[in-house]
């Protein structure tokens, strides 16, 4: 019976380290304000012809970059009236060479998973405690070489009665792969 209790007890730690919860970074007063990416979301969209979603509550994912190759996309999730979050993403691709014309990336288009709606709700009523990790995020420094080929990312947050919420995606900014693209 004591052997049990011992599993049990000792199963989350075995589990390995446990994912961090997704929150809005907070700035602190050493960050710089992250310019906003929606002017390119809607000139990227606007050169693949697909519309801008203009929903009161959304998260979005702007990237570019790349090594010999630039990549660009943009991924928009909307709190629909229905409470449901859907997704749209975009983009295109091309190589590094003077005139030479982009491949357009496959548009998708999906509704998240309710569990996942639910937790992007409460991602946006919770901040995280700013951390020396979040204040390079959040001003676009980064701190040793980024790896060839990075895709930076900015994630734009509105929501209806509040200010537009900008700050950069870190590799593994846990928002930004809430409302990426099922696989």
């Amino acid at each position: 019976m004591i052997e049990l209790l011992l599993l049990a007890m000792a199963a989350p730690y075995s589990a390995g380290p446990s994912r961090p919860e997704p929150c809005l970074p907070v700035a602190t007063d050493q960050s710089e304000v992250t310019p906003s990416a929606i002017e390119e979301h809607r000139l990227l969209r606007a050169s693949l012809d697909e519309p801008m979603p203009q929903e009161p509550t959304m998260i979005m994912v702007y990237g570019k970059g790349g090594h010999l190759a630039t990549q660009e996309h943009s991924i928009v999730a909307v709190r629909s009236t229905d409470g449901l979050w859907r997704g749209t993403t975009v983009g295109r691709s091309g190589i590094r060479v003077q005139d030479a014309p982009f491949r357009v990336i496959p548009r998708v288009e999906w509704t998240l998973d309710a569990a996942v709606g639910l937790q992007l709700d409460d991602v946006l009523s919770n901040y995280c405690p700013p951390t020396n990790e979040d204040d390079a995020n959040l001003n676009g420094a980064i701190s040793s070489p980024p790896p060839r080929g990075l895709i930076s990312e900015r994630v734009d947050i509105v929501m209806r009665g509040a200010n537009l919420y900008t700050y950069y995606a870190g590799q593994n900014d846990s928002l930004a792969s809430l409302i990426r693209p099922p696989k």
